[in-house]
């Protein structure tokens, strides 16, 4: 199960919330894709990889699985930032190491009129587009430094679940 009781908002009345146009966190990101990798035996450390991150923390198993894999390394200063939004350019980069940095030749020219080839992560979001499970938005663009949403992040996990190439 990809969504859990606390990755929903809950309301006075009981109900809960998706909040498909917030941004992810990237704790609750780590979260998402420790549960998609059905990686139910991985037992975290004992000592943390990150500053400010202890045993305790929310999503402190996930978060460990992801560095485990070399999904996310974090920052220079050692730190995960667990409460920071999730860019989308960060989000390709993600899921491509989590696909396992397969053999791509990036394009010479960008698949969207945002993003530079000499950009950080521009292969990774080209690939993200030659796999179809991001076509950017209408007009063109991949909005690079904005937020992932969740209902987008839904849809890229879905996609990548379930390719159509």
């Amino acid at each position: 199960m990809l969504l859990r009781r606390y990755d929903t908002t809950l309301q006075a009345d009981g109900s809960r919330l998706y909040m498909p146009l917030d941004g992810i966190h990237r704790d609750a990101f780590a979260a998402f894709m420790y549960r998609i990798s059905g990686d139910t035996g991985y037992q975290a450390p004992a000592v943390s990889p990150f500053r400010y991150i202890t045993p305790s923390t929310m999503y402190y198993k996930e978060m460990c699985w992801l560095s485990s894999k070399g999904i996310a390394t974090g920052w220079p200063d050692g730190t995960y930032r667990p409460l920071d939004n999730v860019n989308r350019d960060a989000m390709a980069a993600f899921m491509y190491r989590y696909n396992g940095s397969p053999a791509y030749q990036a394009p010479g020219s960008s698949p969207f009129s945002d993003v530079v080839t000499s950009q950080l992560f521009y292969k990774e979001m080209a690939w993200m587009q030659s796999q179809g499970l991001s076509t950017g938005w209408p007009d063109g663009t991949y909005r690079p430094v904005t937020a992932i949403a969740r209902d987008a992040m839904a849809a890229f996990l879905y996609r990548m679940e379930n390719p159509t190439k």
